[in-house]
């Protein structure tokens, strides 16, 4: 690969790195051939490199990287002579075959999976199993709910020594507020112990303690006050009265800078009194002395004005605190039993969440013994996506690597690398400040032992068109420049100072490439905008994509597609709405996070159907039900239910009506369905139920003509996908599965996947979007800001929430009286508000650097600067800011534009063709869509073995999704272990069952599937997709599917048929043609990036025989796909 001197810098192996990484920089590059150089030109094992990111599709896709970079060295000797490794070519080759073979065994993970490896291999000193079982996020809430619930009711048991005391507390504190803290002390060890320590403190301390550190930010923010005094009369200070206020403002910073807390907030007080009233003019009698008349004009921004007032009011009092820290002790004893009832849970379940599994690892690294012999097996630690580390993710890399806590002792080389402009997960505790103390401490460890400091900046940016870049730039110097950027050794500061990105990339210029417009519409944004892409994509506003193509050599323009558009909103309820209005344009688009997909009514449907099924007393899940496409019942036949049982319940009155006789066909069928289906959930696993119960009514019929379908079908997927996700090997029940459709308060789908069109715009919130990039992105919704948290937690004041601002006087109850404020609180929310401030300039950057070829920024206001609030604000100040030369253009979209339209075909109605079976393992019995390509006799197996019929393979099926992706990993009594149990849950002989086993370690160890263990590690088993052609909607089930490389997608399919050579297997293949035809379309038909869909047969009992050949392959390609469509409606039609 070419790599311009930055990034050679940063594959330097001799110092520890701290590598600052711009977006588009190609950092994802460098950390991918910094790993191989690892182990080409050190010799280092492959098992003493650690590389930790932040989500397992991350780590997934540098494994991916990784495994491509090494197949490509096998190949190409000019790849391989970019290293300087020791040695023969030959030698170098049989190195990176071995490479290849550990590469699904790599120790490239998550922080959580890091640390969970290492728990279980230091079990016996933490005093817990070692088959402990890692509980993912969407149980863990589950869980710490639960355990929140039963510690408030046993607070208010009016038995409960805390009862009275409890009542009290919401008296004074909100139940959201309460328990937003007792939540928190259960989730996280670590502040439950912190606000434990805090409220044990003796009350005279703790009122001393605090009062010094509100003192102290008081301070800090006096000073800043004054600078910002200094920043505003900049441009009069050669003006009478102005050059004097200079001069005085700027001795009063020195004289506080070296004053005690108090005496410095007096000093900035005292100075702004004696200049300015509390509206931020100038006091009459010094404007007086301006002859230009400039200072009768002059006014402080709002913020400073606003500031010196706040300094000038408050005062402190000790009663407002000290209750403050009495509540504070009532709900962190609360908060304490939360977090045992929490652990005992987990305990119950044999589970660690992943806080205990961060903290669990601490505690080991704590044993210095134990941390040495940890430290002994890394070499190399790589951390990707620094910015996102948290506190105790930061103390366990400390912990793991001296140098990172200043100890001069042997330890990993470490590598960091990010970018501190895109640290945006605050509401996820991570802290940008953690980078800039990494990065220092990297340079002091450095410079102990040489002159290289470490430090590597990756300034230039291969993502974006170049005149983009230098509008992002202008803008993004102004957004970061308002403020002042901190020194690296400010620990404290929330605030990031800006690189600039230089352009990496050249593309051709044009008026409808590298372009900025401005969207305003004060009467509905959201539709302006939806107006505005249906132009840009029928080209009356012209907008073109401009691609390298690396084989020619050249640019290559079009116009754009719906794919190549991002929508880009700051909270999760806009993406729902924007959604609405695309739909109504007939623009197809893909909604991404939260509770968007929750909400949706084919989710819903599915909740009620299971709520109703095991709680048929609720009325609203019955309701929801009846209406829905399930029950297909009116709002009259609803109502005439709910009025005979009034008295009961919605689900009583439907049987009583029904008994009645004169009940409508829909509702004495609703009756039924219901009744059925109340037994047999109990029977079946929940997704075969669900799946019953749309086959029960037709279902996809009766969605066939929707606008909608096939996102509905793609939903209706992911969301039997969560339920089995919840259910499989947890323990849990039809509750929990419920418990996991409700609409959740944060993001599950960061990692999620969802099969939607296959040319769609993408909607998401400016989080969600992180990582990824598009040719354009449309910035909307920027005016809505963010909602203030009743709870705040700071590193200088601690946990605060507020107390009522006014209470009832003792002497006449029916009166209120003002009470004082509780400063420390006022405090924290001005701290808040700073913090909140510097990660929404972040914001805003991660917003503008997803666009390659163009931004499209939405305002619902003519003046955003003045009337604007949040992002919308920050970025319309940057865009007009004078002098900004941002050459943006203004955009009216069109109030009568047409509804858009790609030039498909109407939909008509729309039949169901069930998904493609395979034939049974032994027997191939035709199916519809394998009719015309079978012989009208059975296909018999080669020598008639019993091992053989549908529930012998069902169970090799299940057998090998239980182990497929983990098995390289497994001891062989584990493997085995695992196999027997998957195939005890089926009814086979007990001699059948032992040849199922031997049948499946041969494959396993076949030189098939250890060559492709990596992907295997990764893939996705038992995936559905869907798809509609013509008339018909195919579904498909496939057994394994991964990704290779960015434009390839394999499938494999398991087959059981008796082959007894390797002819016969081909002939056995044959028969499934049109069923791979059909996966292979439906692949190419959900992933546009994919060019290249390769089908692989396995044949399982081949590998037994220890056959030569075990599988059949066939290559599918996307410029085939009308070929493909004909074939499967022929089939279908035969």
């Amino acid at each position: 690969m070419r790599f311009h001197q930055e990034q050679l810098d940063a594959l330097d192996l001799t110092v520890h790195c701290a590598v600052h990484a711009n977006a588009g920089s190609g950092k994802t590059s460098v950390l991918t051939h910094r790993f191989l150089k690892i182990l080409a030109e050190t010799q280092t094992p492959m098992d003493k490199v650690v590389a930790i990111t932040f989500t397992r599709a991350a780590a997934a896709e540098m494994k991916e990287r990784i495994h491509r970079r090494l197949v490509d060295l096998l190949r190409s000797p000019e790849a391989r002579a970019e290293f300087a490794h020791s040695g023969s070519d030959e030698i170098f080759v049989k190195n990176i075959r071995s490479w290849v073979n550990e590469c699904g065994r790599s120790r490239i993970s998550t922080f959580h999976s890091f640390c969970s490896s290492i728990i279980r291999q230091y079990a016996d000193e933490l005093n817990i199993d070692a088959d402990v079982r890692d509980i993912e996020e969407q149980e863990a809430s589950m869980l710490a709910a639960k355990a929140v619930d039963m510690a408030m009711a046993n607070a208010l048991d009016p038995q409960s020594p805390l009862h009275d005391e409890t009542l009290a507390v919401f008296d004074d504190v909100s139940i959201s507020a309460a328990t937003d803290l007792v939540m928190r002390m259960a989730r996280s060890r670590t502040f439950c112990a912190l606000l434990n320590e805090r409220t044990a403190e003796d009350e005279t301390a703790w009122l001393h303690r605090q009062h010094q550190a509100v003192l102290s930010v008081m301070k800090g923010l006096a000073i800043d006050m004054l600078h910002e005094v200094i920043e505003g009369v900049a441009d009069y200070s050669h003006i009478v009265p102005f050059d004097s206020l200079d001069e005085q403002i700027r001795s009063a910073i020195d004289e506080a800078k070296n004053a005690d807390n108090q005496r410095a907030v007096d000093i900035a007080v005292s100075t702004m009194s004696s200049w300015f009233t509390q509206t931020g003019t100038i006091l009459a009698p010094k404007a007086k002395l301006d002859v230009s008349g400039a200072a009768k004009e002059f006014v402080l921004p709002k913020q400073t004005y606003t500031t010196y007032v706040t300094l000038k009011k408050i005062s402190w009092d000790d009663d407002r605190e000290l209750r403050l820290l009495r509540l504070l002790r009532i709900l962190a004893t609360i908060g304490q039993m939360a977090s045992e009832k929490y652990t005992q849970l987990k305990r119950d379940r044999n589970g660690i969440d992943f806080d205990d599994m961060i903290g669990l690892a601490i505690e080991l690294l704590e044993k210095e013994e134990v941390a040495q012999a940890i430290r002994s097996g890394i070499s190399y630690l790589m951390v990707d996506e620094f910015q996102d580390t948290d506190p105790e993710q930061f103390r366990l890399l400390s912990l793991l690597v001296p140098a990172l806590a200043g100890r001069d002792i042997a330890g990993p080389n470490i590598f960091i690398v990010g970018d501190d402009k895109q640290s945006i997960y605050g509401f996820r505790d991570a802290d940008v400040r953690l980078f800039r103390r990494a990065t220092q401490a990297i340079k002091h460890a450095n410079l102990k032992h040489g002159e290289d400091d470490g430090y590597r900046p990756l300034s230039r940016s291969y993502r974006m068109h170049q005149d983009l870049c230098s509008m992002v730039n202008t803008m993004c110097v102004r957004i970061f420049g308002s403020v002042e950027a901190p020194s690296p050794e400010d620990l404290l500061s929330y605030d990031v100072a800006y690189a600039e990105l230089v352009a990496g990339i050249t593309a051709p210029t044009s008026s409808a490439l590298g372009t900025c417009s401005v969207v305003v519409d004060e009467h509905d944004e959201l539709d302006a905008v939806a107006r505005t892409i249906v132009q840009i994509l029928n080209g009356s506003i012209e907008r073109n994509i401009a691609t390298f193509d690396r084989d020619s050599g050249e640019w290559l323009v079009r116009p754009p597609q719906p794919g190549d558009i991002a929508v880009l909103l700051p909270k999760n309820e806009l993406v729902q709405n924007m959604a609405d209005k695309l739909r109504s344009y007939n623009v197809p688009f893909q909604m991404h996070g939260g509770r968007a997909f929750f909400t949706r009514p084919e989710v819903s449907d599915i909740r009620a159907l299971l709520t109703t099924c095991v709680d048929p007393s609720n009325d609203l899940a019955v309701a929801t039900l009846m209406r829905s496409p399930y029950l297909r019942c009116t709002d009259a036949e609803i109502t005439a239910a709910a009025l005979t049982g009034r008295r009961s319940s919605l689900r009583d009155g439907l049987a009583q009506y029904v008994a009645r006789g004169s009940a409508s066909p829909a509702l004495v069928e609703a009756d039924r369905l219901l009744e059925t289906w109340g037994t047999r959930i109990l029977t079946m696993q929940i997704p075969e139920f669900v799946r019953s119960a749309q086959d029960d009514v037709r279902w996809h019929e009766t969605i066939a003509k929707d606008d909608r379908r096939d996102q509905i079908l793609a939903n209706v997927e992911k969301t039997i996908d969560i339920i089995r996700s919840t259910i499989d090997g947890t323990g849990a029940g039809i509750h929990d599965a419920i418990e996991a459709l409700v609409p959740p308060d944060v993001d599950r789908e960061k990692e999620g996947e969802l099969v939607a069109e296959s040319d769609a715009v993408q909607l998401m919130t400016i989080h969600a979007a992180k990582g990824l990039e598009y040719g354009i992105v449309v910035l909307a919704g920027l005016n809505s800001g963010g909602g203030t948290s009743q709870t705040i937690l700071t590193d200088q004041l601690g946990f605060t929430f507020d107390l009522p601002a006014q209470a009832a006087k003792i002497e006449t109850p029916s009166e209120l009286e003002k009470m004082p404020d509780v400063l420390t609180h006022d405090m924290n929310k001005v701290l808040d508000k700073k913090r909140a401030e510097a990660e929404s300039r972040r914001r805003l950057y991660v917003a503008l650097t997803r666009a390659k070829m163009h931004i499209v920024i939405s305002f619902e206001m003519s003046d955003p600067i003045e009337k604007g609030k949040a992002l919308a604000k920050m970025l319309a100040t940057a865009l007009y800011a004078p002098g900004a030369k941002i050459p943006f253009q203004i955009i009216t979209p069109d109030e009568e534009v047409e509804r858009y339209t790609d030039g498909r075909s109407a939909r008509t109605e729309y039949v169901v063709v069930d998904h493609i079976p395979a034939p049974p393992p032994t027997l191939i019995s035709p199916s519809a869509m394998m009719r015309s390509h079978t012989s009208d006799e059975p296909y018999q197996d080669a020598d008639g073995s019993s091992s053989g019929g549908m529930i012998y393979g069902t169970a090799i099926h299940d057998a090998l999704s239980g182990v497929i992706t983990k098995f390289t990993g497994m001891s062989d009594e584990a493997l085995t272990s695992e196999i027997v149990r998957a195939l005890s849950m089926h009814d086979l002989d007990r001699t059948v069952a032992l040849d199922a086993v031997t049948e499946i370690l041969a494959l396993l160890e076949s030189s098939l599937l250890t060559s492709h263990t990596h992907h295997l590690s990764t893939a996705r088993l038992e995936t559905r997709l869907v798809g509609a052609l013509n008339q018909i909607v195919f579904q498909g089930v496939m057994d394994v599917r991964f990704h290779p490389n960015d434009t390839t997608i394999e499938i494999w399919d398991w087959k059981t048929n008796n082959v007894a050579s390797s002819d016969h297997l081909e002939s056995v293949a044959a028969e499934y043609q049109i069923q791979m035809c059909t996966y292979a379309w439906l692949c190419l038909r959900s992933y546009p990036e994919c060019s290249t869909v390769r089908t692989r047969l396995v044949f399982t009992k081949a590998a037994s025989k220890g056959l030569h050949k075990i599988d059949h392959v066939q290559e599918w390609k996307r410029e085939d796909m009308e070929e493909m469509e004909g074939a499967m409606m022929e089939a279908v039609k035969k």
